[in-house]
């Protein structure tokens, strides 16, 4: 899987490891790679990087934000472009996520999970957004989810690290039930399509 940055690798990592969660029958023998360092040049450069493992592995995925990717075309479109390019190299077996807006998103819906970092224990973060002008969406999430996380982060002197992006991603719901995350239910979809029993 080829990601932008260290959280989002430590999410994907942390999501991952709950394989049975996700539905899949076993654990996956998978590297999270993050080598481009922005979104932006994941999008540019994803099928170039990626034709590079697909002699060594059976399946790839190419996740980035799509705020913040140097594109206004819509998400749906900016995966299929990027399925296009790396089909001479993996045919059908890779897949484009673009996490909409951001890999946040994925999170801001883990507010039990905050208080498994250490500065936030005992924080209402909902309550706290709400305050301070992150008020929840329709999705019960806040709008701008990035710029939410990092408010909430920075009064309470906490790091937006990957290490406490994976306390909470290891807690986040994973019930595609529940879900409501179009990058999230392709990401699951994807990994179920290629790993469920058949």
């Amino acid at each position: 899987m080829l990601v932008a940055d260290g959280q989002a690798r430590a999410v994907l990592e942390a999501v991952l490891a709950r394989w049975q969660a996700l539905g899949l029958p076993a654990a996956l023998d998978v590297e999270v790679v993050n080598i481009a360092g922005t979104d932006g040049g994941v999008r540019t450069q994803g099928a170039a990087v990626m034709a590079r493992f697909a002699s060594q592995c059976r399946h790839g995925l190419v996740l980035f934000d799509h705020e913040g990717c140097g594109s206004d075309e819509a998400a749906e479109l900016l995966e299929r472009e990027l399925e296009r390019q790396a089909r001479t190299a993996w045919g059908e077996r890779l897949a484009c996520v673009v996490l909409e807006p951001e890999l946040e998103e994925w999170l801001t819906g883990a507010t039990r999970a905050f208080p498994e970092v250490e500065e936030l224990a005992g924080v209402d973060v909902p309550a706290w957004w709400a305050r301070h002008g992150f008020p929840l969406g329709d999705r019960h999430k806040p709008r701008r989810v990035k710029e939410a996380m990092e408010a909430v982060f920075h009064a309470h002197d906490a790091r937006r690290s990957a290490a406490n992006y994976r306390l909470i991603a290891r807690l986040a719901s994973l019930r595609l039930d529940r879900c409501q995350s179009r990058s999230f239910r392709r990401f699951v979809e994807a990994l179920r399509r290629w790993f469920a029993p058949a």
